[in-house]
C-alpha cells in the first residue's frame, strides 16, 4: 500500500510525458505537402481579402466616371440652351403652323406701320391681329366673298370660351371685304383672345366663330416684333 502512494505521483509525471511525446511524433509524422498546403491556404486566405477591397474600388471609380459624364452633358445641354436663348427666335417675317405673320411699312417703305399675324379658315375668312405702331391692337376680318356696306359701324358683342364676362365692343367695315375691331388691349379683349380657345362675334347681321389655336404664341411673337423696332 506504501509502494502504490509511492508509486503515485511518479506515474502521473510518466503518463504526461507520455502525452507529450505522443504530440511530437504526431506532428512529425505529417507529410511536408499538408503543411505546404495549410501555408498556401493561409497565403491565399491573406491575398484574397484585399480582391474585395480592389473590387470595391474599381466600383467607385466606375460610379464617379458616370456621374462625371453625366455632369458634362447636363451642362452641355444648358450650354445649348442658353445659346439658343441668346439667339433668339426671328419673330417676324415667320410661318408657324397655319399662322403667318410680316411687317407692314408706309409708302414706299417709309417707315414701320404695324407687326401682324395671320391665318385663313377654310371659309376663306382671314383672321388677322396687329399691333401699330402707336402700340393699339387691332383685329381685322376680311373674305373676300362678303358685302359690307364701307365705314358701317357694327355694335360687337364678343364672346370667348363661353366666360360669362361679354365684351362689348364696335366694329368697323373698312371695305365691303374686310371689318376691323380697334384697341382690343382697352376693351379686355387681347387678354381674352390670347388666352382663349374660339371667340364668338356677334352682331345685327353678324354672327361668326374662330378657332384660336395658337394665338397666345402669335400674340407674343407680335410683341417682339414691336419691341425690336420700337
Amino acid at each position: 500500500m506504501t509502494t502504490k502512494v509511492g508509486n503515485g505521483p511518479f506515474m502521473l509525471v510518466g503518463a504526461r510525458s507520455f502525452g507529450r511525446i505522443a504530440a511530437m511524433r504526431l506532428t512529425a509524422a505529417r507529410s511536408p505537402e499538408q503543411t505546404v498546403n495549410r501555408k498556401h491556404s493561409c497565403c491565399n486566405q491573406m491575398v484574397s481579402r484585399p480582391r474585395f477591397s480592389n473590387q470595391s474600388e474599381s466600383h467607385a471609380r466606375v460610379t464617379s466616371a458616370m456621374y462625371k459624364r453625366s455632369y458634362v452633358t447636363v451642362f452641355f445641354i444648358f450650354l445649348l440652351h442658353t445659346i439658343a436663348n441668346a439667339s433668339g427666335e426671328p419673330s417676324i417675317p415667320f410661318v408657324d403652323g397655319r399662322w403667318s405673320g410680316g411687317i407692314e411699312t408706309g409708302p414706299g417703305s417709309s417707315g414701320f406701320k404695324e407687326c401682324w399675324a395671320s391665318t385663313t379658315f377654310s371659309d376663306g375668312t382671314t383672321f388677322a391681329l396687329a399691333k401699330r405702331d402707336d402700340g393699339s391692337w387691332h383685329l381685322r376680318l376680311s373674305n373676300p366673298g362678303w358685302r359690307l356696306p364701307p365705314s358701317h359701324r357694327y355694335d360687337m358683342i364678343a364672346l370667348v370660351d363661353f366666360y360669362p364676362q361679354k365684351v362689348r365692343t364696335a366694329a368697323e367695315a373698312k371695305s365691303e371685304t374686310r371689318l376691323e375691331i380697334a384697341n382690343l388691349d382697352q376693351v379686355s379683349l387681347l387678354g381674352l383672345i390670347e388666352n382663349g380657345h374660339t371667340i364668338d362675334l356677334t352682331s345685327n347681321g353678324f354672327n361668326e366663330k374662330y378657332d384660336l389655336e395658337g394665338s397666345a404664341k402669335i400674340i407674343q411673337r407680335i410683341r417682339n416684333c414691336f419691341a425690336e423696332r420700337s
